[in-house]
Order: structure tokens, then C-alpha cells, then sequence
């Protein structure tokens, strides 16, 4: 027997380019079933996490046959385009790869905040570690919807020096002549490239170091990052 009514329709409504059977078929609850109040929240999670809706309701209403639920959605705008205001540089085509959203495409969230992250992450690599991302969303009328990434790239993280610690066999003048990470020279530094701190430039030149202990017969020595 069962302990309370069966759900006899669901009925989605406010879709309006996402098709009902889209939605239908992620839901867990079935026609047929018994009606658990407590399983409504992880339905909302469930077709929120299909990246298409801005809100998400799930409503009953009685039936003759028991009980109809009643999902009402609001889509996501359509982004139409998609732009990049304040980079000098930093390519345009070097940030579009960055991006998760896509134009012509629904408008999610999470890939907004993902990308925002990604480009920060960008900047950070080219040693850019104050820089700022802000994403603004403008209505273009109709569901539709322009997205702007704003970038406040801030000023480069010079190198002041270059310190080694614990290398008691090898001079530290040697191992700076092995690796790119260089101390800023206003004179050379916009010319060479160098002088900047880099992240993934770090990493390479721990290698180096390794490699350079590993050709004077210390091939166990150890070698961290930086602080």
C-alpha cells in the first residue's frame, strides 16, 4: 500500500527554447511514483545543474488521479556577444581561450565564475598578481544578454633578488646563471623579458637548479619554492 498520493502529470512551463522532455528526463521523480515532499529540493538542485535556468520552482497542485507537479522555470538570457574591456597586454585571442562561456549559448553562471578565475590565473602566470577581473552581465532586451569581462591589469611583480638558501657547495652566483628568473634591471628587463615573477617560470627553474647539482654529482638534492 502505498503512504501517500502518486504523482499522476508533471507539467513543466516557462521553457521556452529548452524542450520539456529535456527536463523531464534528468528529473529522478517519475509519474507513477508516490509524492515525497523531501525529494523537491534535490529535484530544483538537479535542474539547476543543467546550466539553462535562473530559477527553478517546483509546485503540486491535486489531481483527480492523486497529485500533478508543476516545475516553472525562468531561462537563462542567450549571451549574443561577449567582450573584454581595459587589457593592454594580454592578447584578446589569449583571454577568449580562458573563457568557458560561449556565445550563442545559454548564460551559466559557473562558467562565468570559472572564467573570471581562468583569467585571473592568466595574469597571475604573466606576472600580473594584482590584476582584477569583474564580469558584467547587460540585458540586450528579448532573453538576450551581452557579457564584459573588465580587467584592471595592475602593475607587474618586479623582482627585487634573487636568494639561495642551504646551497653550501655550490655558489649562488652559479645557480642564478642557470635559471630565467632574474632580479628586475630597469635598463634590460622590458627588453629581455625577465625580471618579472612567473609561476610556471619558478617551476622550470627548479629544475634547472636540480640539474645543475645533478652534473656536480648531487643527484638527491632537494629544491623548493620560493615563499
Amino acid at each position: 500500500l502505498s503512504d501517500g498520493p502518486v504523482i499522476s502529470s508533471i507539467d513543466i512551463r516557462g521553457n521556452k527554447r529548452i524542450e520539456s522532455e529535456n527536463i523531464l528526463a534528468k528529473m529522478g521523480i517519475k509519474i507513477g511514483e508516490v509524492f515525497s515532499a523531501t525529494r523537491i529540493p534535490n529535484e530544483i538542485r538537479t535542474i539547476f545543474g543543467m546550466g539553462y535556468f535562473e530559477d527553478v520552482q517546483l509546485e503540486t497542485e491535486p489531481t483527480a488521479d492523486g497529485v500533478g507537479l508543476v516545475v516553472v522555470v525562468k531561462e537563462n538570457s542567450f549571451v549574443t556577444d561577449i567582450y573584454y574591456d581595459g587589457h593592454e597586454n594580454i592578447k584578446t585571442d589569449k583571454l577568449k581561450e580562458e573563457v568557458a562561456v560561449r556565445v550563442n549559448t545559454f548564460l551559466d553562471q559557473n562558467k562565468v565564475e570559472e572564467s573570471v578565475k581562468a583569467l585571473r590565473a592568466l595574469y597571475r602566470g604573466d606576472g600580473y598578481y594584482d590584476a582584477t577581473v569583474i564580469p558584467v552581465i547587460q540585458s540586450t532586451g528579448e532573453d538576450r544578454s551581452t557579457l564584459t569581462f573588465y580587467i584592471k591589469e595592475g602593475p607587474l611583480a618586479r623582482i627585487k633578488h634573487v636568494d639561495f638558501i642551504g646551497n653550501h657547495k655550490i655558489p649562488a652566483e652559479e645557480l642564478r646563471g642557470g635559471i630565467s628568473t632574474q632580479k628586475y634591471k630597469f635598463l634590460t628587463s622590458w627588453l629581455s623579458g625577465t625580471g618579472t615573477y612567473k609561476k610556471d617560470e619558478i617551476s622550470n627553474d627548479i629544475e634547472r637548479i636540480k640539474d645543475v647539482y645533478a652534473n656536480k654529482g648531487f643527484l638527491n638534492a632537494k629544491v623548493g619554492m620560493p615563499d
